[in-house]
């Protein structure tokens, strides 16, 4: 991150052992403070207690230092990667994790990362979109899947693994906003385990007219959007026994009948 220093922590023989084989999360000191891990951290057991540990870290840091994480001690590589992470795994403070996404990503170029800043492939572009959801940025979603329609310019009718000369055409995990059309801009998840509850809450953003179903262990669920003269219209049908709620604009709206017709205000 910038500002911040590397320190190198030796782990204390009265504390359980710790291996880390990649960049993660660690309150690596015990001190109650989460510590970013950029580098690999071998230990060795007796007993369950740590018998020798070394671990390089970036210390913590100001909100003012924190512009960006790094991927090496020296502060001069910079991923989204590691950002998402970051943010994804609460790393980054929910305070900064808005100004974090907006850093690591161009306004009105998709998932495209900053000059100068490794960027997402594809697939794991799955992490950012998690990142965003994770801030409570979900409404920039639809501004993200402009990398998938320029995908469609290039005659592209399957997702590929990478940009330029990829190894797959055909990746099942670029084809992750199948699943997020549904999940966000349709807004049908789960809202209990099981899918005991259903919580729709959708997306979408500029758009005037959506049909979606989606699966559950219930039963389908189908909703009808179409937004006009300041108003969205919803009918949402559901099974009978999958209790739920529609959730609108910040406004909460219980969904007891199998099918629901809701005609709400919109604020843009």
């Amino acid at each position: 991150m910038l500002g911040a220093s590397p320190k190198l922590w030796k782990c204390d023989p009265t504390q359980v052992a710790m291996a880390v084989d990649d960049a993660g999360a660690i309150d690596v000191d015990g001190d109650g403070t989460i510590e970013l891990v950029v580098a690999s951290a071998t230990t060795s057991r007796d007993g369950g207690t740590c018998q020798s540990s070394e671990v390089r870290v970036l210390e913590a840091s100001s909100l003012a230092q924190r512009a960006l994480f790094a991927d090496n001690p020296d502060r001069n590589v910079f991923s989204q990667h590691m950002n998402t992470l970051a943010v994804l795994y609460d790393v980054a403070t929910a305070e900064e994790a808005p100004g974090i996404l907006e850093r690591i990503t161009v306004a009105g170029a998709g998932i495209d990362a900053p000059p100068g800043m490794f960027m997402s492939t594809y697939y794991f572009a799955w992490y950012l979109v998690r990142a965003f959801e994770h801030a409570g940025m979900t409404d920039r979603y639809v501004d993200l899947l402009h990398t998938w329609r320029e995908l469609l310019k290039l005659n592209y009718t399957t997702w590929p693994e990478s940009r330029g000369d990829t190894r797959s055409d055909t990746h099942a995990w670029s084809a992750h906003p199948t699943a997020d059309l549904l999940g966000l801009i349709a807004g049908i998840q789960p809202a209990a385990p099981g899918y005991s509850r259903v919580r729709i809450a959708p997306l979408l953003g500029h758009l005037t007219s959506l049909d979606a179903i989606a699966a559950t262990p219930k039963g389908a669920v189908s909703v009808r959007y179409r937004v006009a003269n300041g108003k969205l219209t919803a009918q949402i049908e559901r099974p009978q026994d999958l209790p739920g709620e529609f959730v609108w604009q910040g406004n909460r709206y219980p969904l007891t009948r199998a099918h629901t017709r809701l005609v709400l205000g919109v604020s843009r």
